[in-house]
């Protein structure tokens, strides 16, 4: 597993648009479906192989964005509330992780893509609007 795939960033709790990102086991199930079977006309060792290892190196990576985000300071997760989103990538699209806390003090990104725009949100929630000019 390569870590230098991903990209973590720190940002206060996301409420709205969380329950429009898939969970991971929507986005696991989706992959394993994908895999044909011998009946449907494919030969085993050809297609199917190749969605094995698709759903072994996506468990791999949910697992390492797990790493990333303990790594990062997460202390508590809820793994049935990660959530998945997908972003361009010039070649196709690749797959990052939005992890929440159990108290949903903080949400871990996990992209594969920089977001500079997450670099100014790593602040702590207290701090946010402190450096605005004052009206």
């Amino acid at each position: 597993m390569n870590q230098d795939r991903f990209k973590t960033y720190i940002v206060a709790p996301m409420g709205t648009g969380w329950d429009y990102l898939p969970t991971v086991r929507d986005v696991l199930c989706q992959v394993a479906g994908e895999e044909p079977s011998p009946y449907d006309g494919h030969h085993p060792g050809t297609a199917f192989d190749l969605n094995t290892r698709l759903v072994k190196t996506f468990v791999d990576d949910v697992q390492l964005a797990h790493d990333l985000a303990r790594k990062a300071g997460m202390r508590t997760h809820l793994m049935d509330t990660s959530r998945v989103f997908w972003m361009p990538t010039g070649t196709g699209m690749a797959y990052g992780f939005v992890l929440k806390e159990y108290n949903q003090s903080t949400t871990y990104v996990i992209s594969p893509v920089d977001m500079p725009h997450l670099e100014a949100l790593k602040k702590a929630p207290s701090d946010a609007g402190k450096d605005k000019p004052q009206a």
